[in-house]
């Protein structure tokens, strides 16, 4: 049995970067931060009933939970810490305060022949709860809850425990928890078959030639652009999926585009499909401008000997000495390398008003696209063929980069991250593989996120 201290003890950290990962992964609101933990639970601790008042507080409990199960059939349910649980014509209201985390726990068995996709539905006024997820023996998972709703498509599993809940003062509408069988869903396990048929992926690659071929197919495969709250959304889609979904669901059929952002980010999910530890980091210039990069920093090596290399999938490229990748921190000292990139053609969403000041730019860095498809966007045009180059990126950065002092003969990825270093979105297979990272470059002095 796992103590309430214990508990209490179990933290995950998220660093916010540019605000956009702050919302995608805003568990439990406030909870997120540059540099705060959020307050993580392992299990439910149950006390047998002592005394006639503790056994009557239980045989309240059990109603309300057979309630709780009436309203969200298959389920079986068991209550989280002390929630107020008010039944409602569409569902539950669960309220919690700000004493000690709350919320209500569902567990069902699944049919591991199938995928399955989880659907919640529900409203909050304030706070929204996260939701933690147990499929089988597998980590547990955190996920948002935007707007109090989630659709994801889960791994194949034999059993699900998913946990609504906050550990600050909220009330949360619960109006649907469902599991639905979806036999043209693809899982990461199927993507990975699909992306190592690809990229040409062999068992014999080592870790930096398999992150580049990832990193390439990546770059071909993620989407750019589009209307500005369409790549908001996606990019919180992004963080917040597997990258199966978001590839299967947004990127193919072509529904939504992202920037640099979401590029990083869904990178380092297929690097974790394949089991390399990487993390996404925003830099440049914190002062609301637009001169700032997101990029993915490999990790390999021991812990007391790391090495990072930057792997960037909005260029599709990695900077290289002698054909061999470099670590991040001996550039940053000024060794010279090479930043090469791989062939494109990628796919871009353009909406209508922006297509002839695109068209310009593109013929003028001579970023071949060609635009000749309506978007199933409305209002949007579907390019193909895009190189996202350096001459491009100076082309659509001048105005800003002058505005900042910032040469246009400068090193652009290298130049920012010396500038500063904005937030960081850890790594789910090592959450302090950038701790020692950015110390480094503190020792450097640069500018940091406080750690």
């Amino acid at each position: 049995m796992t103590s309430s201290r214990q508990l209490s003890n179990r933290t995950i950290r998220f660093l916010v970067i540019g605000g956009v990962f702050a919302a995608a992964a805003g568990i439990a609101g406030s909870r997120v931060h540059n540099t705060g933990a959020l307050v993580l639970l392992r299990s439910l601790v149950f006390r047998e009933a002592s005394s006639p008042t503790q056994a009557a507080a239980s045989a309240a409990e059990a109603r309300t939970v057979a309630a709780v199960e009436h309203a969200f059939p298959g389920w079986s349910v068991a209550i989280f810490g002390q929630p107020t649980i008010r039944p409602e014509r569409d569902g539950v209201v669960l309220d919690g305060d700000s004493a000690k985390p709350s919320g209500l726990f569902f567990k069902r068995k699944l049919n591991t022949e199938h995928v399955y996709r989880l659907k919640v539905q529900g409203a909050a006024q304030g706070i929204l709860p996260a939701l933690r997820l147990r499929l089988d023996n597998h980590p547990l998972t955190w996920h948002a809850l935007p707007d109090g709703d989630t659709d994801m498509i889960l791994p194949r599993s034999a059993e699900i425990e998913a946990l609504i809940y906050a550990d600050v003062a909220y009330s949360f509408n619960l109006r649907a928890i469902g599991v639905e069988p979806c036999p043209d869903c693809i899982t990461d396990e199927i993507l990975k078959k699909q992306v190592i048929a690809e990229a040409h992926v062999s068992p014999d690659d080592g870790p930096l030639v398999l992150a580049r071929k990832l990193r390439n197919w990546t770059a071909d495969a993620v989407v750019l652009g589009g209307e500005s709250a369409n790549m908001e959304a996606t990019t919180k889609a992004v963080v917040r999926l597997s990258a199966s979904q978001t590839y299967s669901e947004i990127f193919k059929p072509g529904l939504g585009g992202v920037s640099c952002a979401g590029f990083a980010a869904f990178y380092q999910k297929v690097l974790e499909i394949f089991g390399l530890t990487s993390f996404t980091i925003d830099i440049g210039y914190d002062n609301k401008s637009s001169l700032t990069h997101v990029t993915t920093i490999l990790v390999l090596g021991p812990s007391d000997d790391r090495q990072y290399y930057i792997f960037d999938p909005t260029f599709s490229g990695a900077y290289v000495k002698d054909g061999k990748a470099v670590d991040v921190l001996r550039l940053l000292k000024g060794e010279k390398a090479e930043f090469r990139t791989a062939p494109m053609s990628r796919r871009v969403l353009i909406p209508h008003a922006q297509l002839e000041r695109f068209l310009s730019d593109n013929a003028a860095a001579h970023s071949q696209a060609v635009c000749d498809r309506e978007s199933p966007i409305p209002n949007t045009t579907e390019c193909h063929g895009f190189v996202d180059s350096a001459a491009y990126n100076r082309i659509m950065m001048a105005r800003v980069m002058a505005e900042n002092g910032f040469s246009r003969d400068q090193d652009f990825i290298l130049g920012l991250m010396q500038h500063g270093v904005i937030g960081v979105l850890a790594s789910p297979l090592d959450p302090q593989a950038h701790v020692p990272f950015l110390q480094q470059l503190a020792e450097l002095g640069i500018a940091i996120p406080k750690l």
